[in-house]
C-alpha cells in the first residue's frame, strides 16, 4: 500500500514538475522561431537584395522602360522581376468612390513572369494560382479580405482601373471615368514586399494576362534585383543607379535596399522576442526552484530510515547518493514530460505578429531547444535532488550517533539586536530573528537563499516595471522619437501646389509651418534617407539633439547613428552625392528622425538620416508647379489639439487630401513593435510574483517546522496561539522588506543602464522616467502579499503545542 502511494506522489510531482518546466522550453522553441521566421519567410520567396523604383507618370512610358532596361544591365545583376502599380479603385452603385480600399499606395500589384516564377514569389495562403492565360483570374492578400469580406471564387464587379486621363484636377479618381473590369478572386496570398513594407495594406496581385490585355495599366513600377554577389554589393550598384538615373529627365532615384528593410522589420520584432526571452529566465528559474523543492521535500518525507542506514555504516556521501536516485528518477521523467509539451506546444507558435510571417507552420521539432532543455533540466534536478538528499542524509547522521541538538548557537543579527532593544513586541523580534537568522542544527534555515531568490526576483520586477515605464514614455511621445509638429500633409510621388500652400499659411489653427521634400544623398558608400526642410512660418524640424537648423545647401544635419557610421561629428566637412553632383556640406547638428520617406524602403527613422534645405530635392512633377512634396504643421498652442486637428483635416479634404495623405504621427518601424509590448510585460510580472510566492513560501515553510522548538518553548512560557502565528507574518514582512531595500535600487540602476544601452542601438537619447507610483505600488503589493502568505502558515505555528512537547522529539 505505502509503495502503491509512493508511485502516486511520484508521478504526480514528476508531470507537475515538467508541466512547470514545459513552458520555459517552449518560450525558447517560440523566440527561436519567431526570430527566425521573417528570413525563413523570404528566403521561400526567393527575395531580391534591392528594387529600383521608375515612376512612369514623370519619366514617361518610354523612359521608364529605358532607364529599368539600362539598370539591369549594370554590372553585377543576376536576376529581376518587375511589379507595376496598378490604379484600381472600387466604385459604389451610386457612381461614388468606396473609400474601404482606398489607401496611400496602389491597390493593384501587376506581376511579371520572374515575379511569378522565380523572384519574390507569392505565398499562396488559400485557393489556387491563377490560371495563365486568364486575365479575369487574380489573387488578393488578407488586407483586401478583411476589408471586404470577399472569398475565394467570388466574382467582382466594383472595380475599376484608373489611367492618369481618367484623374480629376485633384489627382484623385474621378468616378464617372475608368474602365470597369470583371475579376475572379482564385486565391489570397501575400508577397515578400508585404513583410518588408509593414504596412498591412490591401493588395490585388495581377498576372502577366493581366498586362497583356491591358498595357498601359501601370503607373509606376518596381524592378527587383538580386546580384550576384548579394548585399555586400549593393553600395557600389547604388552609386551606378545613381549615376545612371543622372542621364533621365525629371527622374527621382528611388532605390531600396532589401537588406536594410529587414533589419528595420527584424528591429520592430525584437520586442516580443526580447520579452519571450525574459519570459524564459523567470520561467526556468521558477520552475527549477518549484521542481527542485517540492522534490527535496519527498525525498525527506520518503527517506525516513535514513538515521538507521547511517547507523549501519553508510557514508553521508552514500546516503546521499541514495536520496539522490529517487530525485533522479522524478528529475528523468519531469525532463521528458517538459520536452514532449513542449513540442506539441510548437503547433500554436510562433506568438505575436510573427505567426503570420511562418513560413512552415505547426509542429515544429527544435532538435537543439529540445534536447539541450532535455539535458539541462535532468542535470539540474538530479544536482538539486543529491544536495537535498545529503543534507537530509547529514542531518539523519547527526541524529543517529548523537542526540538532537538544541536550537540555538547561531551568529546573532545586528538588526535583530537593534529591534530588541528598541522595546518592540516578541512578536515582532522572534519573527525578525527567523527571517535573518539562519540558525543551526536542526534548526537551520535557508534564509540567505531565501533572501537572495526575492530580492533577485523583486529586481527583475523593478527592471521590468522601470525599463516598461522608459519604452511607454518614448513610444507615446513622438518628440521623443523625432516628430516635433502635430500634423504633415504629404504627397510622396508628387508635389503640392504652390497655391495650396498660400491658402494654407491663412488657415487660422496653425502656428508654425514648414515645406519638406525628400529624397536620397549618398554619404562615403551610403545611401542616406533624407529630407530637405523650408521654414515658411515660424520653425519646424526633427528633434534636435544638438547644433542648429540647415540654412543653406552646405549645411546637414545627420542622425546620431549616420554619423557614426561615417566618424565625423558637428562642424566637420563631407563630400555628399545629391542628384546634380558631389556637394560639399559641413555638418551643423544630430536630430532624432520619424519615419519620412516614399517609401518604407527609403524612410529615415530615429539615428539614421539627414536634413537639409528642400532644394536639393526637387520633386519633379510635370503634372504640379510645387516646390515641396508636402508641409509640417505645428498647431497654435492656445487650441485645443484634437478640435484644431479635426477642423485641419476637414479644411485639407476640401482641398484633395485625404486619407493617408494627412498624418498626425509616423512612428519608426523600430519602435513599432515595443508600441504593443505593454500586454506582454504581464505574464513577465505573473511569473516573477509566482517566484517570490513560492521563494517566500519555502522559507516560511522549512522555518516553522525546523523551528517548532522554539515556538513550543514560547507556548510554554505562555504565549497565546496568536502570538505563534504573528511571529510567522513578521517573519514574512521581515523578508519582504528587506528584499525590497535591496531590490529597489539595484533593479532602478540596472534599468537605466540598460535603458542606455538600449537607446544606443536606435542613436538616440531619450530621458530616464522612474515610475515612481507604479513602484511604490509595487511594493505595497508585496507587503500585502508577504502577509496573505504569512496567514497561510499561521494554523501551522498554531498548532506547535498539538504536535511537539517542550521535552523535543
Amino acid at each position: 500500500m505505502r509503495v502503491r502511494r509512493y508511485w502516486r506522489s511520484w508521478a504526480l510531482l514528476a508531470l507537475l514538475s515538467g508541466i512547470a518546466l514545459s513552458l520555459s522550453i517552449a518560450a525558447v522553441a517560440d523566440a527561436r522561431r519567431a526570430d527566425s521566421a521573417l528570413s525563413r519567410a523570404l528566403e521561400a520567396g526567393h527575395s531580391a537584395d534591392l528594387v529600383v523604383n521608375a515612376n512612369e507618370t514623370s519619366l514617361g512610358r518610354e523612359n521608364s522602360d529605358a532607364y529599368l532596361a539600362a539598370v539591369n544591365q549594370l554590372p553585377g545583376v543576376a536576376e529581376t522581376s518587375l511589379v507595376g502599380g496598378v490604379d484600381l479603385a472600387e466604385v459604389n452603385d451610386d457612381g461614388t468612390l468606396a473609400t474601404r480600399l482606398l489607401f496611400n499606395s496602389a491597390l493593384g500589384k501587376l506581376l511579371d513572369q520572374s515575379a511569378v516564377d522565380a523572384l519574390g514569389t507569392l505565398r499562396v495562403l488559400e485557393g489556387r494560382m491563377p490560371d495563365p492565360s486568364r486575365a479575369d483570374e487574380v489573387m488578393v492578400n488578407r488586407e483586401v479580405v478583411a476589408a471586404t469580406g470577399w472569398k475565394v471564387g467570388e466574382k467582382i464587379t466594383s472595380l475599376r482601373l484608373f489611367r492618369i486621363e481618367d484623374f480629376d484636377e485633384e489627382l484623385s479618381p474621378d468616378p464617372s471615368k475608368g474602365t470597369p473590369l470583371e475579376l475572379t478572386i482564385v486565391g489570397v496570398a501575400r508577397s515578400p514586399e508585404e513583410l518588408l513594407n509593414n504596412e498591412d495594406q490591401p493588395q490585388l496581385f495581377l498576372f502577366p494576362a493581366f498586362g497583356a490585355a491591358y498595357p498601359d495599366a501601370t503607373f509606376y513600377r518596381n524592378n527587383y534585383i538580386r546580384l550576384t554577389d548579394g548585399a555586400a554589393a549593393i553600395p557600389e550598384f547604388r552609386n551606378a543607379v545613381t549615376e545612371l538615373a543622372g542621364e533621365f529627365e525629371n527622374n527621382q532615384v528611388l532605390f531600396g535596399s532589401l537588406h536594410d528593410a529587414y533589419d528595420r522589420v527584424q528591429d520592430a520584432l525584437r520586442p516580443q522576442i526580447l520579452a519571450v526571452w525574459l519570459l524564459v529566465g523567470v520561467l526556468f528559474i521558477a520552475g527549477l526552484l518549484l521542481a527542485s523543492q517540492a522534490i527535496g521535500r519527498q525525498i525527506f518525507a520518503h527517506n525516513r530510515d535514513l538515521s538507521d542506514l547511517r547507523a549501519l555504516g553508510m557514508t553521508p556521501r552514500e546516503l546521499g547518493l541514495l536520496g539522490a536516485l529517487h530525485g533522479w528518477t522524478i528529475a528523468i521523467s519531469a525532463a521528458a514530460v517538459a520536452t514532449i509539451l513542449a513540442f506539441a506546444s510548437s503547433a500554436f507558435t510562433p506568438f505575436g505578429s510573427t505567426h503570420s510571417v511562418e513560413p512552415d507552420p505547426g509542429l515544429r521539432f527544435d532538435a537543439a531547444v529540445l534536447l539541450l532543455a532535455f539535458t539541462i533540466i535532468s542535470v539540474a534536478l538530479a544536482v538539486t535532488s543529491f544536495a537535498s538528499a545529503r543534507r537530509l542524509a547529514g542531518v539523519a547522521g547527526r541524529r543517529g550517533f548523537a542526540q538532537a541538538s538544541l536550537a540555538g548557537g547561531d551568529r546573532p543579527s545586528r538588526a535583530v539586536g537593534l529591534l530588541a532593544r528598541s522595546g518592540l513586541p516578541p512578536t515582532v523580534v522572534t519573527g525578525s530573528r527567523f527571517a535573518l537568522q539562519a540558525g543551526r542544527g536542526r534548526t537551520a534555515t535557508p534564509v540567505r537563499s531565501v533572501l537572495a531568490s526575492i530580492a533577485l526576483a523583486s529586481a527583475a520586477l523593478v527592471v521590468a516595471m522601470s525599463f516598461s515605464a522608459d519604452l511607454e514614455h518614448l513610444v507615446h511621445t513622438p518628440r521623443l522619437y523625432g516628430w516635433d509638429w502635430d500634423a504633415a500633409v504629404v504627397n510622396g510621388f508628387g508635389a503640392i501646389p504652390d497655391d495650396g500652400i498660400d491658402e494654407v499659411r491663412e488657415v487660422p489653427e496653425i502656428g508654425a509651418l514648414a515645406g519638406f521634400t525628400q529624397g536620397p544623398l549618398r554619404i562615403g558608400d551610403r545611401q542616406v534617407a533624407a529630407v530637405g526642410i523650408d521654414q515658411i512660418d515660424g520653425t519646424i524640424f526633427p528633434t534636435l539633439e544638438a547644433g542648429r537648423v540647415p540654412q543653406s545647401e552646405s549645411d546637414i544635419v545627420l542622425g546620431r547613428l549616420t554619423l557614426q557610421d561615417i566618424d565625423k561629428s558637428i562642424g566637420d566637412e563631407i563630400e555628399v552625392g545629391t542628384a546634380d553632383g558631389v556637394k560639399t556640406m559641413t555638418i551643423v547638428g544630430i536630430a532624432t528622425f520619424p519615419a519620412l520617406g516614399a517609401t518604407t524602403l527609403s524612410q529615415t527613422a530615429l539615428g539614421r538620416g539627414a536634413a537639409t534645405v528642400a532644394s536639393l530635392f526637387p520633386p519633379n512633377d510635370p503634372n504640379v508647379e510645387g516646390r515641396y512634396n508636402g508641409v509640417f504643421i505645428r498647431l497654435d498652442p492656445s487650441l485645443d489639439r484634437a478640435t484644431a486637428l479635426e477642423s485641419l483635416r476637414t479644411v485639407f479634404a476640401e482641398m484633395g487630401c485625404s486619407g493617408d495623405c494627412f498624418l498626425t504621427d509616423s512612428r519608426p518601424e523600430q519602435l513599432s513593435g515595443y508600441a504593443r509590448l505593454g500586454a506582454l510585460w504581464v505574464p513577465f510580472a505573473v511569473a516573477l510574483g509566482v517566484l517570490l510566492a513560492i521563494s517566500l513560501a519555502h522559507g516560511i515553510a522549512t522555518t516553522t517546522k525546523a523551528r517548532r522548538r522554539d515556538l513550543a518553548i514560547f507556548s510554554a512560557l505562555g504565549w497565546k496561539r496568536s502570538q505563534a502565528g504573528q511571529v510567522v507574518i513578521w517573519q514574512a514582512l521581515t523578508t519582504t522588506i528587506i528584499s525590497l531595500v535591496i531590490a529597489l535600487p539595484l533593479g532602478i540602476i540596472t534599468a537605466n543602464i540598460g535603458w542606455r544601452v538600449f537607446t544606443e542601438h536606435f542613436g538616440i537619447r531619450p530621458p530616464i522616467d522612474v515610475p515612481v507610483l507604479e513602484l511604490t505600488l509595487l511594493a505595497l503589493a508585496a507587503i500585502v502579499s508577504a502577509v496573505a502568505v504569512g496567514l497561510v502558515f499561521v494554523p501551522s505555528a498554531r498548532r506547535v503545542r498539538t504536535f511537539e512537547s517542550l521535552a523535543g522529539e
